[in-house]
């Protein structure tokens, strides 16, 4: 079973970093697509979605998000050790505004007869 590892950012009492004058709490969630219940993962755009693949679970590392929702559940090892493993996510783009201003161009491709010499 290959494991991803997706590091939430949330407000936790235990593990902390240093982010400028606040610290940066943070908590590791995996992301198991090999195993009996693979994670439902969601690319969410306007009104439309697009189920993300074990492949395409690198996209939401160059992606910055206006919303997340994730479902995660727990499993524990024994009293004192616990792993979490996302089982939904979706995921908002934050689109960039000058992308948004010409969504609705057309796109073409580009071929010698655009340039003058």
């Amino acid at each position: 079973m290959i494991l991803h590892q997706l590091v939430l950012i949330l407000r936790l009492d235990h593990q902390e970093i240093e982010y400028g004058d606040e610290p940066l709490r943070f908590v590791k969630v995996n992301v198991a697509f090999g195993g009996k219940y693979p994670p439902e993962l969601y690319l969410m755009q306007g009104n439309r979605k697009k189920r993300l693949t074990e492949n395409q679970l690198a996209l939401l590392d160059a992606a910055r998000f206006s919303k997340v929702e994730l479902v995660i559940r727990t499993y524990h090892k024994d009293e004192d050790s616990t792993t979490l493993y996302l089982q939904n996510g979706y995921f908002w783009i934050e689109q960039d505004p000058i992308n948004a201003k010409y969504a609705d161009y057309e796109e073409v491709a580009v071929d010698d007869e655009y340039y003058e010499e």
